[in-house]
Formats: structure tokens, sequence, C-alpha cells
């Protein structure tokens, strides 16, 4: 049974783009936005999740503890702001 990574990435070609990188190895699931990221949590507990960390509906520092009291927690950004890292480490 492959291991599953849940994608949580507001930009479909980048989700997109992600998954497609996965599929081979792993069992692939996509949120668009932390309502939909919710949902999917309440209902399965994938192995790894990867997050941006600026959604439409939610700055996912914000709800961490819920991501990685899941699953480990890769947070992905395309804004550099040091302020923003220096948050997501801690």
């Amino acid at each position: 049974m492959k291991r599953e990574i849940l994608i949580i990435e507001d930009h479909k070609t980048l989700n997109k783009l992600i998954a497609n990188e996965l599929t081979d190895n792993y069992k692939v699931s996509s949120a668009y936005n932390w309502k939909q990221a919710q949902e999917h949590l309440s209902a399965n507990e994938p192995d790894v999740i990867i997050s941006d960390l600026k959604l439409p509906d939610a700055w996912v520092c914000d709800h961490i503890e819920d991501l990685i009291s899941v699953a480990p927690t890769i947070l992905l950004t395309a804004y550099a702001d040091v302020n923003d890292a220096v948050k997501a480490i801690k």
C-alpha cells in the first residue's frame, strides 16, 4: 500500500506539478485551501503533508500544530520574508 502525501497549495498548477512528481511512488491528495485541507484531514491521516504557508483562507502557521499532530509537515512559500520564515520554524 502506498503512503499518502497531502499537498495543500492554492496555486493549481504548482499543486499539480508537485503531485505529478510524487504519484509514481505515493498516493497523493490535494487541497487548494485550508477548508479543503481540514475536510481531508478529518477523514484521512496522510503520512506527510506539503503545504503552502499562505492560503487564500488561512495563514498555515496559525494552524501548524493541527498539521504536525497528524504528520511531518513541509512548508513552502513563494514569499521570501524572513519574519514569516522565523515564525514558521518556531
